[in-house]
């Protein structure tokens, strides 16, 4: 489930969340869900088919990324 507030991942995933703030990309192509976070990790996931329009998911979830840019943590070593 992708939303305001992040993306719901799976049951049988080790987290229960993401949040924008922890995601750099979002790509739902060929059946998969791929999604790359900030701390480098990769999640990838088939999605049954549905009705569901691929831009516009990408653009929605692109905009909420952008957005919680300001809101991530800064490194600093």
């Amino acid at each position: 489930q992708i939303d305001n507030e992040g993306i719901l991942l799976p049951a049988h995933a080790r987290r229960k969340n993401l949040k924008w703030t922890e995601t750099n990309r979002i790509i739902l192509r060929h059946g998969n869900l791929t999604i790359d976070t900030s701390d480098n990790f990769l999640y990838q996931w088939p999605i049954k088919k549905s009705n569901i329009e691929i831009d516009e998911i990408e653009a929605f979830c692109l905009a909420k990324i952008k957005a919680s840019m300001s809101d991530r943590p800064t490194i600093d070593w």
